[in-house]
């Protein structure tokens, strides 16, 4: 449901005023890191977002956070070393604080513009909407494939705890290969170590630290090796059994207040049903989503209408309806931006869940 804004009593800038004024922090003198024999980048695809929320200036953590994530660009490796693995890889970044964003798109590494994007980072608002910007990411690494890492640079303090970890969950579940989650905490609040070590945890391969650690170059080395670098030659991804995961359909979009599909849905679903088929006799919930727009209430039924529509289609492509369980989520759990068309776009759909 869209909601009105709440006017603060203070706003950002009277705060940000009235507070003690941030001394910079100068970033560790790094280079591209070395691989040395018997290693290759192991990532394709980076995305770094760096918190840049109120809380992040009242404890005086942005400056480190900031600097940290300067020398974490200025570590990554060349493009063409090692040679086993040479060529490009991409980086994006994302400095958020509330609605706003400093950001470079997930693109070839680019050095010089993402460390020109990082040193002009300041506090950009007062929330610390990592929920949100988690989708943000997942729309980003939509299409790709390969190895995929996403560092995280806060003080572990977000809006949602709840909310920012389903939003992980669902870059993983919606990007086509591996996903680590490395985090980097600023300042030393417990539950916000506690957080970003769950965040890092979402899968197998990520990792937490405190900022207090990254304090030298070698550090720095160690953070950016996490990351990138893995033994040669890299092992093959094994693939997990039919059905392991969320079954994501792509495009699978609706009409504005309609249980409608638009677009390629059909041949979507026609692809989940022959993934379906791999694994005879797994159930699965269908969630339906829905946009902000309307009351929460309508919104709910809306999205029990599409995930019923989404079923009887699966019926009709030979899948038992005993399998099959719906459920409307409404717009509780949105993947981008409700006040953008595009993201709203975005929102209107179905997921299909395998339960074990």
């Amino acid at each position: 449901m869209t909601r009105p804004r709440l006017l603060l009593l203070v706003p950002l800038a009277a705060a940000i005023a009235c507070a003690q004024p941030m001394t910079d922090r100068t970033p560790l003198a790094v280079g591209p890191v070395s691989v040395t024999s018997g290693q290759q980048r192991v990532t394709d695809h980076v995305i770094v977002l760096t918190d840049a929320s109120l809380t992040m200036y009242k404890t005086n953590t942005f400056p480190e956070a900031k600097a940290l994530t300067q020398s974490f660009l200025a570590g990554m490796p060349a493009t063409n070393a090692p040679a086993e693995n040479p060529g490009s890889y991409e980086v994006g970044f994302i400095g958020f604080g509330g609605r706003d964003r400093a950001a470079s798109p997930l693109a070839p590494l680019d050095r010089g513009a993402l460390a020109s994007e990082a040193a002009g980072l300041r506090i950009l608002g007062n929330r610390t909407p990592l929920d949100t910007v988690l989708n943000e990411t997942a729309m980003a690494l939509d299409g790709k494939s390969g190895r995929a890492a996403v560092v995280v640079f806060s003080d572990g303090l977000p809006d949602s705890e709840d909310l920012a970890l389903a939003s992980a969950q669902n870059v993983v579940d919606t990007y086509d290969g591996p996903v680590c989650f490395h985090t980097v905490q600023s300042g030393t609040d417990p539950a916000g170590a506690a957080f970003l070590q769950r965040l890092a945890g979402v899968t197998s391969c990520g990792s937490s630290r405190n900022g207090s650690t990254v304090s030298s170059s070698s550090a720095a080395d160690d953070l950016v090796s996490s990351v990138f670098l893995g033994p040669a030659p890299l092992p093959a991804v094994a693939a997990g059994p039919p059905c392991s995961e969320r079954i994501v359909l792509r495009d699978i979009h609706f009409e504005f207040d309609s249980d409608g599909i638009t677009g390629q849905g059909n041949d979507r679903i026609d692809a989940a049903i022959a993934e379906m088929n791999a694994c005879p006799g797994l159930p699965f919930q269908i969630e339906g989503h829905t946009d902000s727009m309307g009351s929460e209430a309508y919104n709910e039924g809306l999205s029990l209408r599409r995930a019923e529509a989404v079923r009887r289609y699966l019926i009709r492509g030979g899948i038992d309806a005993s399998r099959l369980d719906v459920q409307g989520l409404g717009e509780a759990r949105p993947l981008a931006d409700n006040d953008t068309s595009e993201g709203r776009a975005q929102n209107r759909r179905v997921a299909l869940v395998p339960e074990r």
